[in-house]
């Protein structure tokens, strides 16, 4: 995921993450996101990198990016009822806090759900913890890929996959990932 603030390089991102990985493309700040998204979808296309959109439908589909992740705040607006009908072909993730958001994510058929935080984070250090007893239910018992995001570590991989997880997100992942491969 890029992050106006932690991971503002979205070209930078797009050339050094690993094939197998998917970049969600939020940078919802930059004045010129359609130009800077427009270049990152073409390394990521180059690259067979997921290229997935932020929050912006018409991007999401001018792009032709492999999909869209659509923020939960989002969710609670008239949007819920085109999506799924609009992006039938594309990948949709959404973001969740709660069972609630989960629950929504199900609605509208997401593909994916980015359940968060599961850590302390840099961007949301106050925000309400879920623990790994109530993310482990909600994993193991919505019928829904569900990834663990915020502050997580390459490290957690193996934890959060144990506990019903498909995957991990975040930030803080590539940023590891980087320090690491120095």
């Amino acid at each position: 995921m890029t992050d106006d603030d932690r991971l503002p390089n979205a070209l930078e991102v797009a050339m050094k993450m690993p094939k197998n990985w998917g970049l969600i493309f939020r940078n919802y700040k930059n004045p010129n996101r359609y130009f800077e998204a427009l270049e990152v979808a073409k390394i990521c296309k180059f690259r067979r990198i997921t290229f997935l959109i932020g929050a912006n439908l018409k991007i999401a589909n001018q792009l032709k990016a492999d999909g869209v992740h659509i923020p939960e705040y989002l969710l609670k607006s008239k949007i819920i009822n085109t999506i799924r009908n609009l992006y039938s072909k594309k990948i949709i993730t959404t973001s969740a806090h709660n069972q609630a958001g989960v629950r929504i994510a199900r609605t509208i058929n997401a593909d994916a759900v980015l359940l968060s935080p599961v850590r302390k984070t840099k961007s949301h250090p106050k925000a309400f913890i879920i623990k790994d007893h109530p993310f482990s239910a909600m994993a193991r018992l919505n019928k829904i890929d569900i990834y663990a995001l915020g502050g997580i570590k390459i490290l957690d991989k193996r934890k959060f996959l144990s506990l019903g997880a498909t995957g991990i997100a975040g930030t803080s992942i590539y940023l590891d990932r980087i320090k690491t491969a120095v």
